[in-house]
This record gives C-alpha cells, sequence and structure tokens, in this order.
C-alpha cells in the first residue's frame, strides 16, 4: 500500500492498563512520495489530550517513527508493519506501550 493513498488513521495506545484512542484531524494527512513518509495530527477521541503530530516514514528495509507528543520530539520509534491491499498497520512496542496505527484509504 502506497502511503500517498492514506485517507484515514486511528490509533490506538495501550500504557500502564489505559487504552488511549486517536483519530486523524481532518485534512491533516501529508504523504511525501519521495521521503515514503507520511505526516498527520491525531486528536484524544475522549478529548482528554491536546492534538499531537506524528511522522512515519520509511528507513531502510522497515519503519520508524517519532511524535511530538513526547518531550524528547526528535528520538525516532521502530515499527513493524502488517501491509494489505487498501490498509497498513504499524504497531510499537516498548517503554511507551504498544501503539498500533491504522492507516487506510477506505471507510471502514
Amino acid at each position: 500500500m502506497q502511503l500517498s493513498l492514506i485517507k484515514y488513521i486511528k490509533v490506538v495506545w495501550l500504557y500502564e492498563g489505559e487504552i488511549y484512542l486517536y483519530e486523524n484531524v481532518p485534512r491533516s494527512i501529508v504523504a511525501n512520495s519521495k521521503a515514503v513518509s507520511v505526516r498527520f495530527e491525531l486528536k484524544d477521541l475522549y478529548e482528554e489530550d491536546d492534538n499531537f503530530e506524528v511522522i512515519i516514514k520509511r528507513d531502510g528495509n522497515s519503519y520508524v517513527f517519532k511524535t511530538d507528543y513526547y518531550e524528547d520530539s526528535g528520538s525516532m520509534f521502530p515499527l513493524r508493519a502488517f501491509v494489505a491491499k487498501d490498509e497498513v498497520i504499524f504497531y510499537h512496542e516498548g517503554s511507551e506501550g504498544h501503539i498500533y496505527f491504522h492507516l487506510y484509504n477506505s471507510g471502514s
């Protein structure tokens, strides 16, 4: 799946026994085909957190993400990718918890 085709993003973040749900802010998804990256703004579905930005990009044969959610917004975190025809799920597991980024291009 090409990141330039992404229209919707949903995120599930599991941290210290809590579940946090986010979705992209409308018209915030910006893909860069040359850099094989996508930048987007997320909003908390429970409206408890401020909006924040995430960038997912290809790094060699894998993917990484960074976000301005953390104080150290320059750090890159590794992602595993599960790719299908019209969607991709990126997954991260670390001290930040378990994060699932669901990127897709059809209304589901």
